[in-house]
């Protein structure tokens, strides 16, 4: 089994995404920083047969989610990976409270 590292969406702003990869390090979380065209951060489990399965997560705050559900944007995250095998895609609610 392979294990990629972590790949921290470049465009992320909330923390900037270099901090991002540097939390992750910290962590002892193998990561680094790549464009990524859905989602925030991508991980990948190749195992011995060639299989592979992806995490795709989206890092959202509540008063982000419902800004993009209403807007339509969360559709692109969800249509864009539906129906891919091994692909697992994650919502990530953030919050205070």
């Amino acid at each position: 089994m392979r294990l990629f590292p972590v790949t921290v969406d470049s465009q992320e702003k909330k923390p900037p995404a270099p901090q991002r990869v540097e939390e992750l390090i910290r962590l002892s979380v193998s990561a680094k920083l790549g464009h990524l065209e859905v989602g925030d951060y991508r991980w990948i489990v190749e195992f011995d047969d060639g299989e592979f399965i992806a995490f795709i997560v989206e890092r959202k705050s509540l008063l982000d989610l419902i800004a993009r559900v209403r807007d339509g944007r969360l559709n692109r995250f969800l249509d864009e990976t539906q129906g891919v095998p091994g692909i697992y895609r994650v919502l990530l609610l953030e919050g205070d409270r």
